[in-house]
């Protein structure tokens, strides 16, 4: 058993299967008019105007019939044709529908009735999206703070640690300073 989907991708294949070879058989036709044109030379002049008169009213089919080389083409370009048509026909017969088909009776119709919006309803829901934003900019707001704060102790943390370290830093130059003068001959 084919399903829906099914059913709708093989259409999804075969419809532009069709199409092309619809363009294959053109392209095809088209090459087999022109390679055969040149074998024209062999029909006198008054049943050439017979052949460009049928071909004119053909699109170009009578050069099959009447160039005997080109009858092979002229079987492919048919039959590409023909396969290009079933294809066709057989993608848009199975592709679904393009609009929906509902029974829209009166009944039906008394049954669904359109009402005015409410305008309550939609504050409320207004009101709700905005209880929402204004809770997650206060969330942001507390999330930036206690970055802040985490910022601040940091910076603290560091100038203290600054501080600490030029002190140490000054009192072994200190140090220093008062060996020298006290030892003034004692190398460094």
């Amino acid at each position: 058993m084919v399903t829906d989907v099914q059913q709708a991708a093989m259409g999804m294949v075969l419809f532009p299967a069709g199409i092309f070879a619809f363009a294959a058989t053109t392209l095809f036709h088209i090459y087999a008019v022109i390679s055969s044109v040149g074998q024209f030379d062999q029909y006198k002049e008054k049943k050439m105007l017979w052949v460009a008169i049928a071909m004119f009213f053909s699109f170009g089919f009578a050069i099959y019939y009447f160039v005997p080389k080109s009858r092979m083409k002229g079987l492919v370009v048919l039959s590409f044709g023909l396969l290009g048509l079933v294809c066709y026909i057989t993608g848009t017969m199975l592709l679904p529908a393009k609009e929906p088909k509902f029974d829209i009776s009166p009944t039906l119709l008394e049954e669904v009735k359109l009402t005015k919006p409410d305008p309550d309803r939609y504050l409320q829901i207004q009101q709700e999206y905005q209880k929402r934003f204004d809770d997650m900019i206060a969330e942001q707001e507390k999330t930036r703070r206690s970055m802040q704060d985490a910022l601040n102790t940091q910076n603290k943390q560091a100038v203290e640690d600054q501080k600490r370290l030029q002190q140490e830093f000054e009192n072994q130059i200190r140090q220093l300073i008062d060996q020298k003068i006290a030892n003034p001959s004692q190398p460094q």
